[in-house]
């Protein structure tokens, strides 16, 4: 039962890296979302740059217009990778909790191994010989 146990807690352990693989994968995703937005950001700056140069004119409207579109996008890609980042933390904490558990239930494991090992039942083991049991 003891190595059944080991065996599960090493693939929980497994399970959780597994996890935190993904989680840092979600994280350098947030990460390329926040470079995307802070691009967009540039954009509008430069569009908003060239109509602030324009005289009065269709072109002065029609770059404002695309300003405030990619403004809206900006805005909307920072707060999707807000959110993004806050769950990847999330997901990493799971992740930590699991890795904990895996490691008690194998902690929990080896100290069964070592009561079967020393149980009374068993007076020849290790333990009684050197105790000087009979």
């Amino acid at each position: 039962m003891a190595v059944a146990l080991e065996a599960w807690a090493a693939a929980e352990a497994l399970e959780v890296r597994a996890l935190e693989a993904w989680a840092a994968g979600e994280v350098l995703e947030v990460r390329a979302l926040e470079a995307l937005a802070a691009g967009e950001v540039l954009e509008v700056r430069a569009l908003e740059a060239w109509a602030a140069e324009e005289a009065w004119g269709v072109r002065a409207l029609e770059a404002w217009a695309a300003a405030e579109v990619l403004g809206v996008r900006a805005l909307e890609a920072m707060e999707a990778a807000e959110a993004l980042e806050v769950w990847a933390a999330e997901e990493v904490w799971v992740a930590e909790e699991a890795m904990e558990a895996a490691e008690a239930l194998e902690a929990l494991a080896v100290g069964e191994a070592m009561e079967e090992e020393n149980s009374p039942e068993q007076p020849l083991t290790k333990h009684w010989i050197e105790e000087g049991c009979s």
